[in-house]
């Protein structure tokens, strides 16, 4: 939950600074964007994974 907050946050800020140009601060809002996408990948891929079939998980490891 948190990581998706990060990310609602970031993106918000981002497209509030497109219209004044300024460019270091969007590159901040950018990096928190990408910090708070990143932050539920692992535990929503280990959810993901528990929730094949042992005997099937090496193809679901391709399929994600």
């Amino acid at each position: 939950m948190g990581g998706s907050l990060v990310a609602c946050a970031g993106t918000v800020l981002w497209t509030a600074l497109v219209p004044s140009g300024a460019y270091p601060w969007m590159v901040v809002a950018m990096v928190l964007s990408g910090a708070g996408m990143g932050m539920p990948i692992p535990a929503l891929s280990a959810q993901m994974m528990d929730a094949v079939p042992e005997v099937s998980r090496a193809d679901a490891s391709t399929l994600r």
